[in-house]
């Protein structure tokens, strides 16, 4: 995957989070280097719905979309192609 003509990989790692909800960590890594260009840490609610992500700064979870705006599916697979298929958007852009 590219940005500005310079490549980058992603790295994901997901696990459940309650009985639906999802929590992930997603690492961006510049090409040729591999130096890590960006790093987060989300989960959804324990149904899967809504996005939260970690702040160092007040160390806890603060929500940056609702609940009617974002869902993760149940199957795990379809969950990291979504949130994967982000990070390509934004990296993209």
């Amino acid at each position: 995957m590219t940005r500005n003509g310079a490549g980058y990989s992603v790295s994901i790692r997901i696990k459940r989070y309650g009985e639906r909800g999802w929590e992930w960590k997603e690492r961006g890594f510049s090409g040729g280097d591999g130096v890590p260009v960006c790093s987060s840490r989300c989960r959804t609610n324990k149904s899967g719905e809504g996005r939260w992500f970690w702040s160092n700064q007040t160390n806890g979870w603060k929500q940056d979309i609702g609940v009617c705006q974002y869902r993760l599916p149940q199957d795990r697979k379809k969950a990291y192609d979504k949130i994967r298929g982000e990070i390509i958007r934004f990296l993209s852009t």
